[in-house]
């Protein structure tokens, strides 16, 4: 084969890579659409990721599902297991359901329907327990069809290093290969460096869901290679492309304590955290460029008008595409600031719209939890664009609003994908565009003002029981952890990341909030299964 046409070969793999990842969504869809049962939902999971992997694994490997038995002990069930029955005879099978001797098993791996909360954490525990037991021979990686975002992962997995840490008096040690759906593959990083960071994640909405399949796939390829199975031609490139991604850091207390275990080692060499920019121009480049300078252009206008109302204008977070959300809510408030000097430097500094309270940020979790979990994308931001005093801000709203919403309507014209829906935040706005349209249907959901606690109770009303099911499941530490990795994406200056995430950790997270979650829950639920 010529180079030429393996390279041609290597990318069409991709692209296949590709059509198997939107057929597992497709069976994903489907299912859930017809059933509501748990463990049956749970089993058909199981089995789509098995009948994909086959088709990636040499013939000698079987896939099934079952235990690992050792001379000492016998695993828990494992969702999927890859195993060589060459290598020694099976202890047990009926059907897919088998026992497998340890020296026979390439690869365990866990499959969650759902994964959030205190449950995270405990699959993780349950994985690294295992590993420990195999001796590191077994390849383990964890599939999640539905899970929290990648800042609530990373998170958890630090305070499990800091769990371990008190136990066995060392930081480093090797994690699962995580692939959450639609969301990212996380995977260790080794590179014989202890102070190097510990992760290196490829994120799906920058890449693709065939790409993190791929590199799932090709991670367990990696393990086989012990089980004298040669490099497929169809991988080749991709272990050096899975080390051109982003790494993720450990946080000072860590580090800190990982230089008082190796007080003798080589200091440090600077490593970098950022994805590096690729050769060439990716496809559709200049579309991005166009959107980028049209949107530009509407700042441009934004600003002026803000101007001329005598007001500050406060920028959103500029998206990058056209999204399949658009959330509206009423106008930035001047009350975060103690003058309008101070307002200016903050501006100037890098601030953004929608990144400073509380508030916002169970916004930002809720919108990207439970309202755009199928690589969807929504985008923030108010009726009238002018930073102004809370009294103020009441004054003359009606024809504030109409001078903003020519506006208004080219931003939703420019942002919105075709069969978008925008989303009213709060009555006043919805009363508003009802009155005077928008080129998107219109729904909406309750405001987070606290102004409006009363209505959160309203909420729950008739959805008792499902609310006591959701207490205790989203902490004041994951909308942190959501917040932090807005923050990042966001492209906000570290130094002003730092002071927003100060404050947040400041705030206070009680039942209110928890109810407030809960609404958005139910609301942004119901979207998104209304317009999939």
């Amino acid at each position: 084969m010529s180079r030429e046409g393996k390279r041609d070969n290597v990318q069409g793999m991709r692209e296949l890579a590709d059509r198997y990842a939107a057929e597992l969504d497709a069976q994903f869809q489907t299912l859930n659409h017809f059933a509501n049962h748990a463990g049956e939902i749970g089993r058909a999971h199981e089995y789509f990721l098995r009948t994909i992997l086959r088709r990636f694994l040499p013939a000698r490997f079987r896939v099934g599902t079952g235990f690992i038995a050792s001379p000492n002990r016998t695993s828990p069930q494992q969702d999927v297991l890859v195993y060589d029955p060459a290598k020694s005879p099976l202890l047990f099978e009926a059907g897919d359901l088998v026992v497998v001797d340890a020296e026979a098993t390439a690869a365990a791996i866990e499959v969650k329907s759902e994964l959030s909360g205190s449950r995270l954490k405990d699959a993780c525990r349950k994985l690294l327990n295992e590993m420990a037991s195999s001796g590191g021979q077994t390849f383990h990686g964890l599939y999640a069809w539905d899970s929290s975002s990648l800042g609530v992962w990373i998170e958890a997995a630090w305070d499990i290093v800091r769990e371990r840490a008190k136990e066995t008096g060392r930081h480093r040690f090797d994690f699962p290969v995580v692939y959450v759906r639609d969301r990212f593959l996380l995977f260790p990083n080794h590179d014989g460096n202890w102070w190097s960071p510990p992760f290196r994640v490829l994120r799906v909405e920058e890449h693709s869901e065939g790409a993190a399949l791929l590199g799932f796939i090709g991670m367990l390829w990696f393990r086989l290679q012990e089980h004298r199975v040669d490099w497929p031609w169809w991988l080749d490139g991709w272990s050096e492309e899975l080390k051109s991604l982003e790494m993720i850091e450990w946080p000072d207390d860590i580090k800190k304590a990982m230089q008082a275990e190796h007080p003798d080692a080589p200091a440090p060499t600077e490593t970098t955290c950022s994805v590096p920019e690729t050769a060439g121009t990716a496809p559709g480049r200049s579309d991005a460029d166009a959107f980028r300078r049209a949107y530009e252009v509407l700042e441009s206008r934004m600003a002026q008008l803000a101007e001329s109302d005598g007001d500050l204008y406060v920028p959103n977070v500029a998206p990058t595409r056209p999204v399949d959300f658009v959330l509206i809510c009423m106008e930035p408030s001047f009350g975060h600031w103690a003058s309008i000097e101070e307002a200016r430097a903050q501006l100037q500094d890098g601030f953004r719209n929608f990144l400073y309270s509380i508030g916002d940020f169970i916004l930002h979790y809720c919108a990207r939890n439970y309202l755009c979990r199928e690589r969807r994308a929504f985008h923030l931001t108010d009726m009238s664009k002018g930073a102004m005093l809370v009294k103020k801000a009441g004054e003359a709203r009606k024809k504030r609003y109409a001078r903003w919403h020519a506006l208004l309507v080219d931003e939703v014209q420019l942002v919105a994908k075709d069969g978008a829906r925008a989303i009213a935040v709060g009555s006043v706005v919805k009363k508003h565009l009802d009155k005077h349209g928008l080129p998107v249907p219109v729904s909406k959901v309750l405001h987070y003002s606290v102004q409006a606690r009363l209505a959160r109770n309203k909420g729950i009303a008739g959805h008792e029981a499902a609310y006591e099911d959701f207490r205790g499941s989203v902490s004041f530490r994951d909308i942190v952890a959501d917040a932090t990795e807005v923050l990042r994406a966001s492209g906000i200056p570290d130094a002003l990341q730092e002071e927003t995430l100060a404050r947040l950790k400041r705030s206070k997270f009680t039942d209110s909030e928890e109810k407030l979650i809960f609404n958005y829950k139910l609301a942004f639920e119901s979207l998104a299964t209304e317009t999939a």
